[in-house]
């Protein structure tokens, strides 16, 4: 951007990606775009050859296909990366739903699926209600950062009961197993 030029739609996303990650200065570089074309073909030859045939054995036409594909996505990532990001910056703090869902709420009808009743509602309902009243509490206080943190500790206690369950679940059925025979 010159000194006494006004910036542009464009200088102000640039700055946001400067702001967002270190990868966001990539294309000041004036040898950046070809490095970055290169390097999409390199990974999509080695996606290929991971999850495809080898090299080896594809004609040309497969390689030039990989080529294009390479291509395509070197050309249509950058932009829609910025026009992504400029969508995000421009909605502010109301991105998707107004109401959002509480806390570990889409995980409820998953552990309701996997696990017992019971254990359900002695060990995991307990979990949930335990981080969403924290999670609440530091809503209500205004401290939207605590109420953040308290939406990771749920879920981390979450996971930490899961496996818990698992072991202890494992560890009694091997007792049984052992005692009966």
């Amino acid at each position: 951007m010159k000194r006494n030029s006004r910036p542009t739609e464009n200088d102000d996303i640039l700055e946001f990606m400067k702001r967002l990650d270190l990868t966001a200065n990539l294309f000041s570089h004036p040898f950046a775009k070809l490095m970055w074309i290169a390097s999409t073909i390199g990974v999509t030859f080695l996606w290929v050859m991971v999850l495809g045939k080898p090299l080896s054995t594809t004609s040309a036409a497969d390689a030039f296909k990989i080529v294009g594909l390479g291509l395509v996505a070197a050309v249509v990532y950058p932009p829609s990366l910025q026009w992504w990001l400029k969508l995000r910056r421009d909605e502010g703090p109301f991105i998707g739903h107004v109401i959002a869902h509480a806390p570990g709420g889409r995980v409820i009808p998953v552990l309701r699926f996997l696990f017992t009743k019971r254990a359900f509602d002695h060990i995991f309902a307990q979990v949930v209600v335990d981080g969403r009243e924290e999670y609440w509490e530091a809503l209500s206080q205004g401290n939207k950062w605590l109420a953040r943190w308290r939406r990771v500790q749920l879920y981390l206690s979450l996971g930490i009961a899961i496996v818990s369950w698992i072991g202890v679940s494992a560890l009694k059925n091997a007792i049984k197993m052992w005692k009966a025979g």
